[in-house]
């Protein structure tokens, strides 16, 4: 498994407005959902691959090689504002 220092991305929109409840999906793309006022910023110690055989059935996972294992994990990170 290859192991990078974190993952980050700051979104003009919320996640959640990707998606909505219930079975029935848009399927929108970030260009189609509604501009945040705020900047959403994820910080991630490690995630998943999409290294999948497929994602559209209930069994869809990622291959061995790009799962993250369960276990406990320890992430520390500090934002410093640049003047």
């Amino acid at each position: 498994m290859r192991v990078s220092l974190f993952s980050a991305s700051a979104l003009h929109y919320a996640v959640e407005d990707l998606d909505e409840p219930g079975e029935w999906k848009a399927q929108r793309h970030s260009p189609q959902v509604p501009k945040s006022r705020y900047t959403n910023l994820s910080i991630d110690m490690i995630h998943a691959g999409v290294g999948g055989i497929d994602s559209w059935s209930e069994w869809g996972q990622a291959l061995p090689p790009y799962r993250v294992p369960y276990q406990d994990r320890t992430f520390t990170f500090r934002l410093i504002p640049i003047e």
